[in-house]
């Protein structure tokens, strides 16, 4: 048998080298082609709109929440009475109770929002909050 001269082994290592080098860059090329068809197909959440946030989420009730906007926010009311009675309240007064019960918003962060003074944020809440205790118990 014939010995492999020590230059031929070089050569073939610098081939094998070389493929090895090809084929990884390809692999990578195919990588980001593929991150460039998934990007363009992705839609992030905050740009659905409320119908169709509502059509991917999953509920273990069979009815769907009532959805409320809140500036940039959305509430999802599960209880229908709560609902009805949020619906009864000015869209000022319903802002309100959601931006402090549901989204947690300080009376300071409420009054900063709307450009209010802090009590009266406070007043109005107050009042909001006997109104939708008046229709609760009037059902």
């Amino acid at each position: 048998m014939q010995e492999i001269s020590e230059t031929y082994k070089r050569q073939i290592e610098k081939q094998f080298h070389n493929y090895c080098l090809t084929v990884l860059k390809h692999e990578a090329s195919d990588i980001r082609d593929e991150y460039v068809r998934q990007k363009e197909k992705e839609t992030f959440l905050e740009d659905l709109t409320v119908n169709e946030l509502l059509e991917l989420s999953v509920l273990d009730e069979l009815e769907k929440p009532t959805v409320f906007a809140v500036g940039e926010d959305f509430v999802f009311v599960q209880n229908e009475e709560l609902a009805e009675a949020l619906k009864q309240l000015t869209e000022r007064k319903r802002e309100l109770i959601l931006l402090y019960f549901f989204l947690d918003k300080t009376d300071q962060e409420i009054a900063a929002l709307y450009r209010m003074l802090r009590r009266t944020v406070t007043y109005q809440r107050k009042s909001s909050l006997k109104q939708l205790k008046q229709y609760l118990e009037e059902d």
